[in-house]
């Protein structure tokens, strides 16, 4: 116990310096590194530095306070959670995705933000479906997946050109996200991890300021959680049926971001360690898997062959990405190779084709170059800033500097502080092995398919996007098994 206070004091004062150095300025070039990257600090901007500072001196010497009474703190702690465990679970879930819904709601309409980039991108294609042009007018497209813009246009059908109306449909759909974790979870019997699992994802701040993007993460990650849970209860209960579902499920996550269809590969080798069933029915459940969410891409193939010429069942810029990321290539290289080939008359797919052969014969004359590119991608990945799932094209839309300054940094703030804590609980929940086999496993394999998308592609922190549910698995029971241990 006295290593437990003595950890607990020194957070706390380190907490209080941290929060002195900010009100007077000292680390204030820090500051502007980390979280005004724009090259400049308003006068918002210190006021922000200030009010900050304030807070963690305050919350740091709170800190400190519960290390001196820690007998106080653990009683404390121990009933909040036999209230959580004691809460009904629908009572709990259902206040979970109502504050879900209420937190994302309240930041779409206060960030009025327009799509730029890649953003304005799927809502080109979205109201070009719904006027009757096709995907991808003059020129057909597959540059990226079709799935999300399919979505907008939805919503665009009946409710018109409207972004809101967009977001708030994103709002709808993530705010039930909770209900999947908590579902996934509440398999191993662990019911306040389960809770905890659900809430960590309804206030997740990242979460919360993607929702004021058309992007298409905040679709891929609910679907494709979703088709993990009902894979792993086919899992658990040895029914074909669940994996037909859970692979049918899965294509629409794949056809919402194409990497999806690396994970079945990945959770049939955690069922084989894990021994969930006989490896020749573990293999042909996952072939049903597989089989399934490729037939739910096999239309847009066949129109992306009808088009161009190849068969391309996902997306046409996987070559490129490949070249640039794990090549000799760099972006600008690349988009003016695509340029050079694009006048001399190749098509989409073609020019797709000659990145991948071109990053092919690259890789296997230097099979060491994408290992030297790995370091700076997974500096990149597992990095605090999640910046552009709230701010990508906030300059872009506002027109009150001082606003975006003052905002710019608040969420910044948020966004690197939520991920750092939600990854050192999830280091110490991976480590203490909290959550047990069969869940266990599947989780960690889950994590690997992201490693894998780092280290084949790139490591943009809004890749992990879709990762984050599983450190929360990881958290929620490291926090879950210490409250029992407090209580």
């Amino acid at each position: 116990m006295k290593l437990v206070r003595i950890i607990i004091f020194s957070a706390g004062l380190f907490i209080s310096l941290v929060g002195v150095a900010a009100l007077l300025s000292r680390f204030e070039g820090l500051f502007v590194n980390v979280f005004a990257r724009n090259g400049f600090i308003t006068d918002e901007g210190r006021l922000f530095l200030r009010w900050m500072g304030w807070i963690s001196a305050v919350v740091g010497m709170l800190v400190v306070a519960i290390s001196i009474r820690y007998e106080g703190f653990k009683r404390f702690v121990g009933l909040l959670g036999k209230k959580i465990e004691n809460t009904g679970s629908v009572r709990w879930m259902v206040s979970v995705c109502v504050l879900a819904a209420v937190l994302r709601a309240a930041w779409v309409l206060y960030i009025p933000s327009l799509p730029v980039s890649d953003f304005a991108w799927y809502d080109d294609r979205a109201w070009e479906m719904v006027r009757g042009l096709g995907f991808g007018h003059p020129h057909p497209t597959a540059y990226r997946s079709v799935g999300y813009p399919v979505f907008l246009a939805a919503i665009y059908l009946p409710a018109g050109h409207s972004i809101l109306a967009a977001k708030l449909g994103q709002v709808l759909i993530t705010s039930l996200f909770p209900l999947v974790i908590f579902g996934l979870v509440k398999t191993t019997g662990n019911l306040a991890a389960a809770k905890l699992s659900a809430l960590a994802i309804a206030v997740y701040p990242p979460y919360i300021f993607s929702t004021s993007l058309l992007a298409s993460e905040n679709i891929y990650s609910p679907v494709l959680w979703l088709s993990l849970l009902i894979i792993y209860n086919g899992w658990r209960e040895k029914k074909r049926r669940l994996y037909l579902w859970g692979g049918l499920v899965l294509g629409l996550a794949v056809a919402i971001r194409s990497q999806g269809i690396l994970l079945p590969p990945l959770l049939l080798a955690a069922g084989l360690v894990a021994g969930a069933d006989t490896p020749k029915r573990l293999v042909s459940a996952f072939l049903i898997v597989i089989v399934s969410s490729l037939a739910v891409n096999l239309p847009w193939g066949i129109r992306n062959y009808l088009v161009f010429g190849k068969f391309k069942p996902f997306t046409t810029n996987g070559g490129m990405v490949l070249y640039y990321n794990s090549a000799s290539g760099s972006v600008v290289e690349g988009r003016a190779l695509d340029g050079v080939w694009l006048e001399q008359g190749y098509n989409e797919a073609e020019r797709d084709s000659k990145f991948f052969r071109l990053a092919l014969r690259e890789i296997a004359a230097d099979p060491m170059l994408p290992i030297r590119r790995a370091p700076s991608k997974f500096a990149r990945y597992f990095g605090p800033s999640e910046l552009w799932l709230a701010q990508y094209n906030l300059r872009e839309t506002s027109r009150d500097l001082r606003f975006e300054s003052l905002v710019y940094n608040f969420v910044n703030y948020l966004s690197s502080s939520g991920y750092v804590i939600l990854f050192l609980l999830f280091l110490a929940g991976l480590v203490g092995g909290s959550v047990k086999n069969p869940l266990r496993g599947y989780m960690v394999m889950v994590i690997v398919y992201s490693l894998l998308l780092v280290a084949i592609f790139h490591g943009a922190p809004r890749f992990r996007h879709h990762l984050i549910p599983a450190y929360a698995v990881f958290a929620a029971a490291f926090a879950a098994d210490k409250l029992k241990k407090l209580r």
